[in-house]
């Protein structure tokens, strides 16, 4: 779900293929006879097909499109915010607000630090995952991984250093698996800090809250999942 002023993927493939339309349309109407430079005919001419009060088979000349497909372009932009407004509603009445970032967080537990000391766990520890992504939308911050063996946790959480020396060997998190496109099975974990490492005496209160955002994140996650060998 797109955080406030950013444009959805769904309203950005909307207007790409609106646009799409457009210039398609104003190329296949633009193009020159043959041997003679666009712009030299005669602009009066009735039979001009960049003359853009012509019409086209259908009646419709190209001013008339273009302003058509620009006004419905607009009328799903506001149908696409409507309904993801809507989901946001829906999701907080189900989960509640997402939490809040305290205004200071130790470096390790910030979106660069934790981001930074993982990777730097991953690559001295070498445990049995790929890391596919982060989730920092809300405390704590939450490391994607796939996992390829059951020896993961303590490959990366109590026998590796970079991690329990910065977060120490209790977790916050959430599993999932994810059934890839070729009948597989993939195994997901969410993975982070304790939530009071993050929001110190204010964290034991949000403790039930933070349970229910966490089904939220893990939904989100788990339905834009990607298998491996299914990216791109």
């Amino acid at each position: 779900m797109r955080t406030q002023g950013e444009r959805s993927w769904i309203g950005f493939v909307v207007v790409l293929v609106l646009g799409f339309g457009i210039a398609l349309f104003v190329g296949y109407t633009t193009v020159p006879v043959e041997g003679v430079p666009l712009g030299s005919r005669d602009e009066a001419s009735p039979d001009d097909p960049a003359d853009p009060e012509e019409p086209d088979a259908s009646g419709m000349t190209r001013d008339k499109l273009e302003a058509t497909l620009l006004a419905r372009s607009t009328e799903l932009e506001k149908e696409i915010d409507a309904t993801e407004e809507l989901a946001r509603t829906y999701e907080e009445q189900l989960y509640g607000a997402p939490l809040a970032w305290p205004k200071q967080v130790p470096h390790a537990l910030s979106w660069p630090g934790f981001r930074d000391q993982v990777d730097r766990a991953l690559g001295e520890c070498d445990p049995d995952v790929d890391r596919v992504g982060f989730d920092c939308s809300e405390p704590p911050c939450l490391a994607l991984l796939r996992i390829r063996s059951e020896d993961w946790r303590g490959q990366l959480i109590t026998e590796c250093a970079p991690w329990s020396e910065a977060f120490g060997t209790q977790t916050s998190g959430v599993s999932f698996s994810v059934t890839c496109a070729d009948g597989s099975e993939e195994r997901a974990e969410m993975i982070g800090a304790p939530l009071h490492k993050v929001l110190g005496e204010s964290a034991e209160p949000q403790a039930e809250a933070m349970s229910r955002r966490l089904q939220a994140r893990r939904l989100k996650q788990q339905m834009h999942w990607v298998c491996a060998g299914e990216e791109g």
